[in-house]
């Protein structure tokens, strides 16, 4: 199983931030038993130009959810890892282009953007480049609303 090291943390500022096309909160949701496989999702990380050379601009890239069955056999048969059922898988596509997928995973629904996962492990080339054949885990931040939200309360 790989181990169980989280990438969700609670930071608290002294002074307001004010929203911008560039700074936005996003929203976060509780799992209610949805099944979010198939649908589709954007993934955010430092894209890289056609010669695989860091660029410096972030870049937002279209993504799906995957099937849960076929993401934990994945890395189940063909890396030989098990994965905790706090993990999901999206995959991205030969389309996205050079991608050095580093971010989270944002959708939307409702009518609402939410923060889906956050990055957890993904694989590869030697050049840096996203394996785009592999589904990269990201850790479902749902199973973390209701420590977030214990976390916050004294800052609402």
């Amino acid at each position: 199983l790989l181990p169980r090291v989280f990438n969700v943390a609670v930071i608290t500022l002294n002074q307001h931030i004010p929203f911008s096309s560039l700074i936005s909160p996003v929203c976060i949701r509780s799992f209610n038993g949805q099944n979010d496989a198939g649908k589709t999702a954007f993934g955010s990380g430092y894209g890289l130009d056609k010669s695989f050379t860091f660029t410096g601009v972030k870049k937002h890239v279209k993504m799906t959810i995957d099937n849960e069955d076929q993401c934990w056999s994945f890395y189940e048969d063909q890396l030989s890892v098990g994965i905790s059922r706090q993990l999901f898988c999206a995959s991205g596509t030969k389309d996205n282009g050079p991608f050095n997928g580093d971010g989270p995973l944002y959708m939307k629904a409702d009518g609402q953007w939410f923060l889906r996962g956050m990055l957890y492990l993904y694989r590869t080339w030697p050049n840096g480049t996203l394996a785009t054949e592999t589904p990269i885990l990201y850790e479902d931040i749902s199973m973390f609303v209701n420590w977030i939200e214990e976390q916050a309360k004294d800052y609402k």
